[in-house]
């Protein structure tokens, strides 16, 4: 009786799973229904920082910022100086709604000190690619 022991257990295994999967999932007639996920950019995120409940920003692989001052409701893409180069942006600080910097490849420095309605490149004195930044007051950061 031993020898059949481990084909009793794998024929009720079998049996258990498939009872367990018919049960399981969609009933008949009933069709899954996709979340609604709002997409803002189709490329990598690199960087997001909600600043205060309402003031958030998101940058992408290939240069280009998008603020939301809503939450996240409604998102609006910013102007930089490198959206048209495709420069991977890597991360970011922001201060206050007002004063950031987002780093990216080749030495890129990006700052502003209005929210982000303009973008200024800033020296940074290397092409080394720069992956994080961190400031603790306008005048004090490092990358």
């Amino acid at each position: 009786m031993s020898m059949w022991k481990p084909l009793v257990q794998t024929v009720i295994a079998v049996l258990m799973m498939s009872l367990l999967g018919t049960s399981v999932g969609c009933k008949k007639n009933e069709s899954f229904k996709a979340p609604n996920i709002k997409v803002i950019t189709k490329d990598n995120v690199h960087f997001v920082q909600a600043v205060d409940d309402n003031n958030i920003w998101i940058a992408n692989s290939i240069g280009e910022i998008y603020h939301s001052g809503d939450g996240g409701t409604t998102w609006q893409q910013q102007a930089t100086p490198v959206e048209d180069k495709e420069v991977l942006l890597t991360d970011g600080e922001f201060l206050d709604t007002q004063t950031g910097w987002i780093p990216g490849l080749y030495g890129t420095m990006l700052h502003t000190a209005d929210g982000g309605a303009t973008w200024q490149l800033q020296e940074t004195g290397t092409k080394y690619h720069l992956f994080s930044v961190d400031f603790v007051d306008k005048q004090n950061g490092w990358a």
